[in-house]
């Protein structure tokens, strides 16, 4: 690459380059799926345990619904 083309590039894609360079293709390709592989399973996880949060709450409040609803009484003659 010529000293113009690293001028005109962003800081960032001169570091990545050089990342490239240094340690190679796969291991860069590597490290990269390992960090976009947890962070996905962080996420899955936590919107796993929002959903689980919600399914309390609504069991809850259905429950709550039920008990405080009155029994029918009967009415004796």
């Amino acid at each position: 690459m010529s000293p113009d083309q690293s001028a005109s590039q962003p800081a960032i894609v001169n570091w990545f380059i050089n990342v490239i360079a240094e340690y190679g293709i796969t291991a860069v390709i590597t490290a990269e799926t390992v960090v976009i592989l947890a962070t996905w399973c962080g996420i899955g996880a936590i919107n796993h345990l929002r959903a689980r949060r919600r399914q309390r709450r609504a069991d809850l409040a259905t429950c709550n619904a039920i008990w405080s609803t009155p029994s029918p009484r009967k009415e004796t003659p």
